[in-house]
């Protein structure tokens, strides 16, 4: 599944596996808020807080008008 904010930006949402995704420290992940806000995760409490707050946490695709 993927969300797109309101500048056009796509993200892949990847709740299920993120706490998998940010220990192997592959992929940068995001916290994505209902506000149209996002944050880097940085840390392992950070990635808690986004989970307990029900928000997205998605990884970056790009720009809509980007992506072929």
């Amino acid at each position: 599944m993927t969300t797109t904010t309101k500048d056009g930006f796509v993200y892949l949402i990847v709740n299920d596996k993120a706490k998998e995704i940010f220990s192997s420290g592959i992929f940068e992940i995001y916290g994505l808020y209902a506000n149209g806000s996002e944050s880097l995760i940085e840390s392992e409490e950070h990635l808690s807080n986004v989970i307990a707050d029900g928000c997205e946490i998605g990884i970056e695709i790009g720009f809509k008008q980007d992506i072929h």
